[in-house]
């Protein structure tokens, strides 16, 4: 499986391979090989491959990623709250005063029962 990811093989071609390798096998094996995954979803689970996306939240202003999760359960004072961005431009310049971001990184909606959402 690795290999169709590190050449961008998409998953639709990576599944006709998996189906020409399993007849490929049964003709030459014969039934020794009728448990091969026949399928994309069969093989990722008999290998125990899982999708391990990670999903961020980007400061529309900086661009500074921030974990999705983390922002949408940020609290101040034990209350659900807006997360801002806390990115400085330059940290380690010293000639200058520093200034976070301060970009709200999502919105309270009021039809979500106050939930925030990004």
């Amino acid at each position: 499986m690795s290999f169709c990811k590190r050449f961008n093989i998409p998953e639709t071609a990576t599944e006709a391979l998996i189906q020409f390798i399993k007849l490929l096998l049964i003709e030459i094996g014969g039934s020794n090989f009728e448990e091969f995954p026949g399928s994309l979803y069969l093989a990722r689970n008999v290998l125990g491959l899982k999708d391990q996306y990670h999903n961020f939240a980007a400061c529309p202003k900086c661009h500074k990623l921030y974990n999705k999760k983390e922002v949408e359960e940020f609290q101040q004072n034990g209350n659900l709250t807006v997360m801002k961005c806390s990115h400085v431009k330059f940290p380690n310049l010293t000639s200058r005063r520093l200034k976070q971001c301060q970009t709200p990184l999502a919105e309270r909606s009021t039809l979500l029962y106050g939930r925030i959402k990004i």
